[in-house]
């Protein structure tokens, strides 16, 4: 509408928007390096409903600002590249190359159904074929997108549409049935060094998680006699092997890795409003003593599913 922003960047602490600054302030944090997740990425999706081309063109547009990024974040900032399946194979290809030469690692993903086909569909495998070959994880973070889990009809009277009440209170339900989804239909099996990881959207739903896959394919075949399709391995060792979650202070991160193992991370979300303005002391000081879970939590499991 020709408006101008409600607030410019040029006007936000420089830490918000400029890779230099941000590395610079990283020793103050006592970080080694952070994540850094496409901010307006997460929630165009929503906004844009479908429109492919703006999406596309948003999406390389910060691919290539991420690489400069990685550039000028001197190795300490590991920006998220950001990928549509929507897109055909020869433009998904060639975005993950460029991120692979840009020593990018990491790879976001809008979660939900591709025009209609789950993730796991055959049509995807080339391109977890090629992330798997240049060696990038994909990730998921929670976010606002075009097709939904929880229908529109159950929160068109929210004051904001992007990030609604329903979707934070019923946190994760998208993440476990894609999740599912990934494990039961054999991507695993197809492409065992994939590692995926789930940001933001809760940990506490793992342990349940890991008992209902298990449960469910038993039953299943209990029921008709066949599988969908016939695992390598339980369903739940896949959740545990190919899988790194980030957790959030409140949830209690040590039950969860008593039950699961340490498949989590700490993640501090600066600089949203529930995020952590001093990222590992805030964290720190919210969680407690880790125990034995310590050095992996804090950097160790990250780093053995990224530098592989």
């Amino acid at each position: 509408e020709g408006k101008p922003a409600l607030r410019r960047y040029t006007e936000m602490p420089l830490t918000y928007y400029q890779a230099t600054a941000r590395r610079d302030a990283l020793d103050g944090w006592g970080l080694d390096e952070q994540v850094i997740f496409p901010n307006w990425g997460l929630n165009f999706g929503w906004y844009l409903q479908g429109d492919l081309a703006s999406e596309l063109v948003n999406i390389s547009a910060w691919n290539r600002w991420a690489a400069e990024v990685r550039v000028d974040g001197g190795g300490r900032l590991r920006p998220v590249g950001h990928l549509s399946l929507r897109a055909d194979l020869a433009w998904i290809e060639e975005q993950l190359e460029a991120m692979a030469r840009a020593g990018i690692t990491q790879v976001f993903l809008p979660l939900g159904l591709v025009d209609g086909r789950r993730m796991s569909h055959p049509d995807f495998d080339a391109v977890w074929s090629r992330m798997q070959a240049l060696e990038l994880s994909p990730t998921f973070h929670i976010g606002a997108f075009a097709e939904r889990i929880i229908d529109d009809g159950w929160q068109a009277n929210d004051v904001i549409q992007y990030m609604t009440t329903q979707s934070l209170v019923m946190n994760g339900l998208d993440a476990q049935l894609a999740v599912s989804d990934l494990i039961l239909n054999g991507v695993f099996d197809r492409h065992p060094d994939l590692m995926w990881l789930v940001a933001e959207y809760s940990v506490g739903w793992l342990p349940e998680m890991a008992f209902r896959l298990d449960i469910g394919y038993d039953t299943h075949f209990a029921v008709t006699g066949k599988h969908n399709t016939d695992l390598q391995l339980r369903p739940s060792e896949y959740l545990r092997r190919n899988f790194r979650c980030v957790s959030f202070p409140t949830e209690s991160p040590q039950r969860v890795m008593d039950a699961v193992g340490d498949i989590l991370m700490f993640g501090s979300d600066y600089p949203h409003a529930e995020g952590q303005l001093d990222p590992l002391a805030d964290y720190q000081g919210k969680v407690g003593d880790m125990g034995t879970h310590t050095e992996n939590f804090y950097g160790g499991t990250f780093a053995d599913a990224i530098d592989r």
